[in-house]
């Protein structure tokens, strides 16, 4: 596996450094700013659209995910990858803890970068009563004084991408093998995805079980979402790779 974990990491390269690049040249500009005391709500704005930056490159990360393992298991470029002597759930197990590990370690610089912004723009003389500048500040304040709770939220999020990765390989699969050949094979697992997606949210939601960024939930409760937003992730990643280890043919 560590060989396809390799393969996985040497394909989304490109990706991965030109985000990285991007981030960078982004947080240059930040510091900057905050060395020669710009306008703080200037600076605050900058560091909220950062935030959203970083929302927007795991969105980028995920459908890129998807994107490869779909082209895998769907053109001739998976038809060497499935002569190896790898099963098909070590295939998608090496796509999915790629993923997991590239989100993470974004997931990690992000969040170092907004709490050193943030704790920047606290410096500066600022004027209150600003939204962004109150909404910088507490973010910082959050970070600092709840890290647990803080820690437990960014691992819930995690845990909730891997499962929505995983749903969308399952979908994928599903068009792949039991719809090969159908037409608008491609349109029902994208109506596959989205009925599932929303059939288990709801679930998640009537149990109380759904994602939340509030800060008052108690650490049982995120444990608790984690352990079953995971359980749920391995339930699509044993249906994805059974899929296209039995049932696929390319």
């Amino acid at each position: 596996m560590g060989k396809l974990l390799k393969y996985e990491f040497r394909k989304s390269m490109g990706i991965n450094i030109a985000l990285l690049a991007l981030t960078a040249l982004y947080e240059i500009y930040i510091l900057i700013g905050a060395y020669f005391r710009n306008d703080a709500i200037l600076m605050s704005r900058l560091i909220v659209l950062f935030g959203l930056a970083g929302v927007a490159t795991v969105a980028v990360i995920v459908l890129t995910t998807i994107k490869t393992y779909k082209k895998d298991i769907t053109t001739n470029r998976g038809y060497m990858l499935f002569l190896t002597p790898n099963s098909g759930y070590k295939i998608l197990g090496s796509k999915l803890l790629e993923l997991l590990i590239v989100v993470l370690v974004g997931g990690a610089i992000f969040t170092s970068l907004m709490v050193l912004n943030t704790k920047l723009l606290c410096d500066l003389d600022i004027q209150e009563g600003t939204l962004f500048v109150e909404l910088s500040a507490l973010s910082y304040v959050a970070f600092s004084s709840k890290p647990v709770e803080v820690t437990l939220l960014i691992l819930s999020i995690l845990v909730w991408i891997v499962d929505v990765v995983a749903l969308a390989c399952a979908s994928a699969s599903i068009s792949a093998t039991l719809l090969n050949g159908r037409k608008f094979s491609g349109v029902a697992s994208v109506g596959i995805f989205i009925a599932i997606y929303v059939a288990v949210g709801k679930i998640f939601q009537l149990a109380g079980l759904h994602v939340s960024i509030d800060m008052l939930v108690s650490v049982d409760k995120y444990i608790t979402v984690i352990i079953v937003h995971a359980v749920v992730a391995a339930i699509f990643y044993y249906v994805s790779s059974w899929l296209i280890q039995n049932k696929l043919s390319i």
